[in-house]
């Protein structure tokens, strides 16, 4: 299981990598989710707490070093 976390779900280029990362994931047979929320209480740390709360084995974080191909 993977959760693939958009930090910044309101920037269009992060929300679409990280869209087609899950889809990719998917596509390949490996179950995962898409954290995209967001509702200004949904930061990154937020959605980190979850990551770690309900015990998933991998994150892919999809954030700011988008850009530079990070």
């Amino acid at each position: 299981m993977v959760d693939v976390i958009v930090s910044n779900a309101k920037k269009e280029p992060e929300l679409e990598a990280g869209t087609k990362i899950y889809e990719d994931l998917n596509d390949a047979g490996i179950s995962s989710i898409l954290d995209d929320r967001k509702e200004k209480k949904h930061t990154y740390g937020f959605k980190m707490g979850d990551f770690k709360l309900i015990g998933f084995p991998y994150a892919v974080v999809i954030g700011k070093k988008l850009s530079e191909g990070l």
